[in-house]
């Protein structure tokens, strides 16, 4: 079979030469008629090999990040309900939430140029001379992920950001973050908000939703009257030692010397309090508050039961379900109107019904002290009856519960987080309500036997990351109850039966360390064997944590295990310990 190849060398007109190649090898021959296709062959054959040794390296590398949550009811362990929707408590890897406002601690330029701004719950801003932003959290042990140096800590989690700024009428400045975050500045004062789509704005800055945050806008003193005017429109008067919150659906009349403004719709104080961060916090009649800064600069926060203070100091201000109630006014006409502090009201007129008023800034008095209108989110009673503890119960219908004490004192909380006695004429023996929670955590919708009530509690997804310097595993995630009453919880790592499925061999417990911050409560390093459980499918558990969780909190869990290399030889370089994080809701056995 002939084999050689003829190509053309040279054609000219009239005349086409011809030139033979000296190929006789018709394997030789194949190659060269097809090495485009053999060639790129060879090339995906390559990549494949290479993306999947490196997919294999890393899945050997990690560890696993399987988590679940699960109940003990004595011996039986009860599967999560599978309605639990996670998305109601996923926040950020260090517990720091992704709802809220948090104020500004302090900014400053550090000697190689770059400004960073701490805020009230750890989270710090850096903006690297060069223009690079970090969003740095606080450490496991509560501190500034960066110093006033500008060194990031060693297990201070960061994430590099991008920004937008947008300067609004009145000089009002807010930077959107690509987190979704943003940081709002006038004239000094800055606020950090969490979810940069709370914002409500029109040609200006006016407040941040729900809890109602809003900014000095302008400030002046007239005839021995300081006038502090926010950006939603409400007036803070000082006049020597008292301060007023006026009403900001009425008007204030200000002029060069003089600023008048209507008695019956401004309330006084009610408290004050100085803070160990430098911050004081006044509170008023109408369940408003305003936070003066170090600067002297005002912060006005509609719902002051949304400020949460820690160590005695201000660590954010977050929506709360709860209101408490912070002053009564009774009217010439006989109508009593009760204040609380989630910003809503409550209206008791002459015969005894009642109204809940979800804004009360929505009612408007008139010249004689009575109240003239309402303007918005009135509510009407539908039930109402006594808790099993006595309380006198009104239940709303738009989900909320008046409770009042019998010192007098009141309370709002949602509907479904009460359970009423029946009605005295019912014949039938008493049964729990289905709709509603229950006081006692060993016995869930009250029928007895230890059964337990899931619904309250939610656990977020685990973050894990890992050290490589180091060579520390970090795992954190939230625990909330939503529930009405406190509930016991146990945190443990279930050891894996098979580690011929990760390809390596077991390390005993007794040389891996956990330290970890609970709460807010440190756990010192600790050996993972130095408590040991068997569940009741005689599962391996090495107990990290007992603990409960309080009614309508949560609780944040940042674990680090590590390995003691301290006492380990080369023997023991390809062995590794695998474990799963496994939350317990413990019910109580009676």
């Amino acid at each position: 079979m002939k084999t050689n190849l003829f190509k053309v060398r040279e054609k000219k007109e009239k005349k086409i030469v011809i030139e033979e190649e000296k190929y006789k090898n018709p394997l030789i021959l194949f190659f060269i008629r097809h090495k485009s296709f053999i060639l790129m062959s060879i090339g995906l054959l390559l990549l494949c090999i290479i993306l999947i040794s490196v997919g294999l390296a890393f899945s050997l590398f990690g560890s696993s990040s399987d988590f679940d949550i699960t109940y003990i009811e004595g011996d039986e362990i009860i599967q999560p309900n599978p309605d639990v929707d996670d998305e109601d408590v996923m926040e950020e890897l260090t517990g720091v939430g992704t709802e809220g406002v948090v104020v500004l601690v302090d900014r400053f330029m550090t000697s190689d140029g770059d400004i960073i701004t701490y805020f009230s719950d750890g989270v710090s801003i850096v903006v690297e001379a060069d223009g690079t932003i970090y969003k740095v959290y606080p450490t496991s042990s509560g501190e500034y992920g960066v110093d006033r140096n500008g060194n990031y800590l060693d297990d201070a989690v960061r994430g590099r950001v991008t920004s937008r700024s947008e300067t609004l009428e009145g000089n009002t400045i807010i930077t959107y973050y690509s987190d979704g975050s943003a940081q709002v500045e006038h004239n000094g004062v800055i606020i950090y908000v969490r979810d940069s789509d709370n914002i409500e704005r029109e040609s200006n800055f006016s407040e941040v939703i729900p809890s109602g945050v809003s900014i000095e806008s302008n400030n002046s003193n007239i005839n021995g009257f300081s006038v502090i005017e926010f950006s939603d429109g409400t007036y803070l008067i000082i006049s020597g030692d008292n301060k007023y919150i006026v009403n900001r659906n009425t008007e204030v009349s200000v002029s060069d010397n003089d600023v008048s403004y209507d008695r019956y719709n401004s309330f006084g104080t009610i408290d004050e309090t100085q803070l160990d961060d430098g911050n004081t916090i006044t509170y008023f009649e109408d369940g408003s508050a305003v936070i003066k800064d170090i600067d002297g600069k005002y912060i006005y926060v509609n719902k002051s039961g949304d400020i949460v203070v820690k160590d005695n100091k201000i660590y954010e201000i977050i929506t709360n379900d709860r209101g408490d109630s912070t002053y009564s006014k009774r009217c010439p006409d006989g109508n009593v109107i009760t204040y609380y502090d989630n910003g809503a009201a409550v209206i008791t007129d002459v015969g005894g019904n009642k109204s809940y008023v979800e804004d009360s800034g929505d009612i408007i008095y008139n010249s004689s002290g009575n109240i003239s209108s309402v303007l918005d989110d009135v509510s009407s009673v539908i039930s109402s009856g006594k808790m099993e503890t006595g309380e006198s119960v009104t239940n709303f219908d738009n989900g909320k519960s008046e409770i009042i004490n019998s010192d007098g004192s009141s309370y709002i909380i949602d509907s479904t987080d009460i359970k009423l006695v029946e009605d005295s004429d019912s014949n039938d023996e008493e049964e729990p309500n289905d709709d509603v929670g229950d006081d006692d955590p060993g016995n869930g919708n009250g029928t007895g036997g230890g059964t337990i009530d899931t619904s309250g509690i939610y656990v977020s997804d685990a973050e894990n990351t890992y050290n490589y310097s180091m060579s520390i595993e970090t795992t954190t995630f939230i625990i909330r109850n939503k529930d009405s009453a406190t509930r016991e919880f146990r945190i443990v790592i279930e050891e894996v039966d098979d580690y011929s499925r990760y390809n390596t061999s077991r390390l005993e417990p007794r040389f891996v360390k956990f330290q970890a911050v609970i709460g807010g409560e440190y756990v010192a390093p600790t050996s993972l064997d130095s408590n040991v459980w068997n569940d009741s499918d005689g599962s391996v558990n090495y107990v990290i944590y007992d603990g409960v969780v309080r009614a309508r909190s949560t609780v944040s869990v940042n674990l680090s295990l590590y390995v003691d290399y301290a006492p380990l030889d080369n023997s023991y370089q390809d062995k590794g310990f695998i474990g799963t994080i496994k939350v317990y809701l413990i019910a109580d056995d009676e």
